[in-house]
């Protein structure tokens, strides 16, 4: 036990009866174990220094790992597709800064700490553990784990959620050995492995092959293409469950946000693969429904409501149903997109003919110039979903995609929107 003799409060005051003088507890021990508690005194601070710059230098470490992007900047699809993202009055594109290694890495801790232990239970009797074999054993019985994932589907899980290298098994991208090697180690870099002992060594050996495996010059940009695509289909996943969850409920603004949004991310998915993102069909399905069952309201609205009321309506549709419009009205997944798009312009128009007040007259005829002649260019839609979206634990984000694949499967709707489940 050490006793830092520069710390008073840790050290307990003895009062001498006679004189009244205060001595510590230190003082009264004899010479040697004076001079002995002395020492380790200061063996301990400089322990506690030695400790403290590893960490810093772990820390940065960490923060370098990657090389070119563990800083990972991408720029959101939603920033310069038809539908896109605006965050308060801000306009242009955005930029969006993310540790996504550490991120994605993180999503894996349960799993990691699971497989450091069966590791450790497996080495039990060995006395002199080799810290780098048995980190290389651990990543091999990951890696197995992770391959049956990648070729086990179900009707309502999908794996990709589940892990990165499931994801890019899926998508062929496992192939390249570096950029695979370099995801598997840094499953086992999150700082809160620092907390426990045995699982602080195998983070610290992870680091220090990072350190010396950088990547080859033509796979950094894979490798930070790999983790944006993973991580834009994440939010896309997230977006289309709102939606979905908000659309059974008959929030029709809220779910149209949530699914224009996903949409418009999944798009650029799915233009470098089918696995990249989620089907697009089932997404604009969904959307198409939405965007129908929001204009039938908004009309019924439009009828009943007093001229103030229906100029707020039609407000909302400028802001929100328009740039969808624009979507539909270039759609080259299904004829209904454009089927829909017809029925919502003559819904508008067959209001002409009605008596109505002059004033919501004048509020419908300036709606029908949008409705009739929609911008060609980038519209964009105003809605702050994404900075609503939180990063989930994997297991979460795959349970609640299950339910929500399960809701909509018994609604019908997936095979109303024509969706080939594998």
């Amino acid at each position: 036990m050490y006793v830092d003799a520069m710390q008073p409060a840790l050290v307990d005051e003895v009062v001498d009866r006679e004189t009244g003088q205060t001595s510590s507890a230190l003082d009264l021990l004899p010479a040697d174990l004076r001079q002995l508690v002395r020492d380790d005194n200061l063996k301990l601070l400089q322990e506690i220094e030695l400790y403290d710059r590893e960490q810093t230098r772990l820390a940065r470490l960490a923060t370098e790992t990657a090389d070119c992007v563990v800083s990972s900047v991408c720029e959101a699809p939603h920033a310069k597709a038809a539908v896109a993202g605006q965050e308060g009055g801000g306009g242009g594109n955005q930029l969006i800064k993310v540790n996504l290694p550490m991120e994605h890495a993180q999503l894996s801790l349960v799993a990691t700490r699971l497989i450091i232990n069966k590791v450790l239970s497996d080495n039990a009797n060995s006395k002199n553990l080799d810290i780098e074999k048995a980190l290389n054993e651990a990543a091999k019985i990951e890696m197995h784990r992770l391959e049956d994932l990648s070729k086990n589907q179900s009707s309502y899980v999908d794996n990709r959620l589940l892990h990165l290298m499931v994801y890019m098994s899926q998508n062929g991208l496992q192939r390249v050995q570096g950029v695979t090697q370099r995801v598997m180690l840094e499953q086992f870099t999150p700082k809160c492995l620092s907390s426990e002992p045995h699982t602080a060594e195998f983070r610290k050996m992870a680091l220090r092959l990072l350190g010396k495996c950088p990547l080859a010059e033509a796979d950094k940009k894979l490798y930070s293409e790999i983790h944006c695509d993973y991580s834009l289909f994440r939010k896309t996943v997230t977006c289309f469950m709102h939606g979905v969850e908000f659309f059974h409920k008959e929030k029709y603004v809220e779910s149209l946000s949530y699914l224009a949004q996903a949409f418009t991310m999944n798009q650029a998915l799915a233009a470098k693969g089918l696995r990249r993102g989620m089907d697009q069909q089932l997404i604009a399905y969904y959307r198409r429904q939405c965007i129908l069952s929001l204009n039938n309201a908004a009309a019924r609205q439009f009828e009943s409501e007093s001229p103030r009321r229906a100029a707020l309506v039609l407000q909302q549709l400028d802001d929100l149903l328009i740039p969808c419009l624009v979507q539909l009205n270039t759609s080259e997944l299904s004829d209904d997109d454009l089927a829909a798009a017809e029925h919502i312009r003559n819904k508008w128009c067959n209001f002409l003919g009605q008596d109505m007040d002059p004033e919501k007259q004048e509020t419908l005829q300036h709606f029908l110039s949008k409705l009739l002649d929609p911008p060609s260019s980038e519209v964009r839609l105003r809605s702050a979903v994404l900075q609503q979206l939180r990063v989930q634990v994997n297991t979460e984000l795959a349970k609640q995609f299950s339910d929500c694949m399960k809701l909509v499967e018994e609604s019908g709707f997936l095979e109303r929107a024509g969706v080939g489940r594998s």
